[in-house]
């Protein structure tokens, strides 16, 4: 159930400023996903995997840096926007654990990607939605509306329903994605619990740091992994067409973080969702006609109920509380 104020919000947006970075957000929320997947399957090895994020998350800080140099001579509008606070000591230690999850994560949806049909890793996302909701009100104690818990339920009937029925089931890749879902829910609640400390920073520098600190952490999982013995060979396979979707993906990994990071500023939390939301579907439908595979008719009915429980969780938290709780 999406709110038709908030996809009129969102269309409406195609026509302004907007509507550049939702459309931006859309490629490269997309684009991200495809290149990810075409990486994983073109590689002749796995042991290329912690590379592709160095190169990755090297490129977009890279980026960053250079947009942050560049924010002076940008128009007044924009150079608030990429502008990043001094880099302090307490940024770099508050933000070394959620760099190091991130990493993993992306470690493991790499790993999951060699395997698994994209529509899989979305119904799994939506799904950590679910435990991510139940966290939050243990950790944090956060109250959710009781129509809220409704639509959760409606969204973990519509993961079993399509796991049930996964015609392109692999274990290995379920193992992975298992992985990739427990690292993605701790990464949630841990950073709403940093990102509170971190009201010094803006969320460029915020990104920046993350980055910076990933390439250290991606260097020591391959020498640990001994995976730094294979890269000669690894390189020596690279063709030509790998080549530039591994060049795209750190230019993807770049404009993913900005247009989020743009979009959280200038948008409204609804907008965002409902636009995050068709982004899955038409990545599912782009992927399919790419990539192939088939989806069984109550796989296509778990997955459809899935992103609809997603959606209807996503307009009932961002509704506003009444008066009279907020005077409570």
């Amino acid at each position: 159930m999406l709110a038709l104020s908030d996809l009129k919000r969102v269309s409406d947006g195609m026509l302004s400023r907007d509507g550049l970075w939702y459309t931006a957000f859309m490629f490269s929320s997309i684009g991200m996903q495809l290149l990810n997947k075409g990486i994983a399957l073109s590689m002749s090895s796995h042991k290329f995997d912690n590379c592709l994020m160095i190169w990755q998350n090297g490129f977009a800080a890279l980026l960053t840096a250079v947009i942050v140099q560049m924010a002076d001579h940008l128009p007044q509008g924009t150079r608030s926007t990429l502008r990043m606070q001094p880099v302090t000591s307490p940024h770099i230690r508050r933000l070394f654990l959620p760099s190091v999850n991130f990493v993993l994560m992306l470690f493991c949806s790499l790993k999951a990607l060699r395997f698994l049909h994209i529509a899989t890793i979305v119904v799994a996302r939506n799904f950590c939605a679910c435990a991510i909701a139940a966290g939050e009100k243990i950790v944090f104690g956060r109250d959710v509306a009781p129509r809220a818990w409704v639509s959760v339920g409606v969204c973990v009937v519509g993961s079993i329903i399509y796991a049930f029925n996964d015609l392109n089931f692999h274990w290995e890749g379920y193992a992975w994605q298992g992985l990739n879902s427990g690292l993605f829910i701790i990464g949630q609640l841990y950073e709403k619990w940093a990102m509170t400390t971190t009201t010094d920073q803006t969320p460029l520098g915020v990104s920046f740091i993350k980055n910076m600190w990933s390439l250290p952490i991606a260097i020591a999982l391959a020498l640990g992994f001994g995976e730094h013995s294979h890269w000669p060979s690894a390189a020596a396979a690279l063709t030509g067409p790998l080549a530039v979707l591994i060049g795209l993906s750190g230019l993807g990994c770049f404009c993913l973080s900005i247009t989020y990071m743009t979009l959280y500023k200038l948008s409204h939390p609804t907008s965002i969702t409902v636009a995050a939301n068709l982004n899955k579907v038409l990545t599912i439908i782009v992927a399919q006609a790419i990539f192939g595979g088939s989806l069984g008719a109550f796989q296509s009915l778990g997955l459809a109920i899935c992103i609809a429980g997603s959606a209807w969780y996503s307009y009932e938290c961002s509704k506003p509380k009444p008066e009279s709780s907020k005077r409570a």
